[in-house]
């Protein structure tokens, strides 16, 4: 029968319980690691929500940008129309009711009322009223002495 020496035991028994001690330290770590990749993993699945919705929030943003510039456009165009139009409106009602044509500031053509209050060209009305003696527009009695100038800025 061999002898074995009293520390041999002993000497073992240190190194399984330290080999033992390692091992729990190791999974603790493990553990840990593993929780800390968990969390990562979650922190990973939030971020790609958050750009998922980012990018949904960027399209709706768009979209309705695209929705205002082309109600802006008609807008635009609606307002250009009913410009044109009042334009037209004013440029016809700034004509002689006799020959149509637009009134001038000086010279034969210039702007002249009656004592009804109608306008007309002066050359225009002067010619009328040798021929007439109403107004051509509402036939009050009207002869070359009711014949007033008016006066038009031409400056822009």
């Amino acid at each position: 029968m061999s002898k074995k020496r009293p520390g041999t035991r002993s000497l073992k028994r240190m190194l399984k319980m330290e080999l033992v001690k390692e091992l729990l330290e190791e999974r603790q770590i493990g553990e840990q690691k593993d929780k800390q990749l968990a969390k990562l993993r979650i922190t990973i699945e939030d971020l790609d929500k958050l750009h998922e919705e980012e990018d949904d929030i960027i399209l709706k943003m768009e979209e309705e940008m695209d929705k205002q510039k082309l109600l802006h456009d008609q807008l635009h165009f609606v307002s250009n129309e009913q410009l044109t139009m009042q334009l037209e409106k004013i440029a016809m009602e700034n004509r002689c009711s006799i020959c149509l044509c637009p009134w001038e500031a000086k010279n034969y053509h210039r702007l002249v009322s009656l004592k009804c209050g109608h306008l007309f060209g002066e050359l225009c009305i002067r010619t009328h009223l040798q021929l007439s003696n109403v107004c051509p527009i509402c036939r009050e009695i009207a002869d070359g002495n009711d014949v007033r100038r008016v006066l038009l800025n031409d400056n822009p």
